[in-house]
C-alpha cells in the first residue's frame, strides 16, 4: 500500500481499510488487513485490524432463528459501517450468500418491514447507499454497495440490511448458509486533488475509480 501511495502522493493522498465481520476464521496478506467472518448460525466475534489512520470496522446486530426449520426463518441482521479511524472515508461492502439455493428462497429488507428478493433489495437500499452491477468477472467497481456519503471519523453509514427470511418449502431442503459481509473504505482526497471531478455519487464512483487505477 505504501508504495501505492507513494506513487500518487503528488496527486492526491488516499489509504484503503479491509474489513470482514469476523465468525469463524481471520485471514491476513500482505500488508492489507483482511478480516474474514461467516456470519451464520455460530457464535461470532468482529476482529478488528488497522491500516494506518484510515480504519473501518462492522458494525452488526446478529439474532438468528434457534435452529433452521421448515417454512420461514427469520433472522434480525442489521448491518452499519462505522468509521474508526482518524480520516474521513468513503465506504463500499461486497455482500453475498454461500450457497445460491438459499439465496433464492430468502428476502432481504433494508428497513426491517419490507422484503425483497436479492436482485429488488439492490433497487430498495436505505439513504445514502447505491449499487453497482457488475459488467464482467474483471470489473473492480461493480458488484459493490457503496455508501454515497464521506464518513467522518466516528460516524456510522445507515443501515445496509437490517434482515432477512429464508423459507424451505420441504425439510429436504434446508441447509445451512453464510451470508459473506466485506468492507472496504478509501480515505478521502486532500483539498489539492483537483483532477478527481465530479460531485454527489459521481464523485465518489471517480474516488474509486481513481484508487483502483492506481493501486
Amino acid at each position: 500500500m505504501q508504495s501505492v501511495l507513494n506513487q500518487t502522493q503528488s496527486r492526491r493522498r488516499l489509504a484503503i481499510a479491509l474489513v470482514f465481520a469476523a465468525g469463524i476464521a481471520l485471514l491476513c496478506a500482505m500488508s492489507v488487513s483482511r478480516i474474514y467472518a461467516y456470519l451464520t448460525y455460530a457464535e461470532e466475534k468482529v476482529n478488528v485490524l488497522e491500516v494506518g489512520y484510515n480504519e473501518i470496522s462492522i458494525r452488526e446486530e446478529f439474532s438468528p432463528p434457534p435452529s433452521l426449520t421448515q417454512g420461514r426463518n427469520d433472522t434480525v441482521k442489521q448491518v452499519r459501517i462505522e468509521n474508526t479511524g482518524s480520516v474521513p472515508c468513503y465506504t463500499r461492502v461486497f455482500m453475498d450468500f454461500s450457497d445460491n439455493a438459499a439465496a433464492d428462497c430468502s428476502v432481504l429488507s433494508a428497513d426491517g418491514s419490507t422484503y425483497y428478493e436479492l436482485a429488488d433489495f439492490r433497487q430498495h437500499l436505505n439513504e445514502g447507499w447505491t449499487y453497482v452491477e457488475s459488467t464482467g468477472p474483471t470489473d473492480p467497481i461493480g458488484g459493490y454497495y457503496y455508501y454515497t456519503e464521506p464518513l467522518q471519523p466516528g460516524e456510522e453509514t445507515t443501515k445496509l440490511l437490517s434482515a432477512l427470511q429464508t423459507t424451505f418449502a420441504d425439510l429436504r431442503d434446508v441447509i445451512p448458509f453464510n451470508v459473506y459481509i466485506y468492507a472496504e473504505s478509501v480515505q478521502l482526497p486532500d483539498e489539492n486533488a483537483d483532477e478527481i471531478s465530479g460531485t454527489g455519487v459521481e464523485h465518489v464512483m471517480n474516488v474509486w475509480t481513481e484508487y483502483l487505477n492506481a493501486r
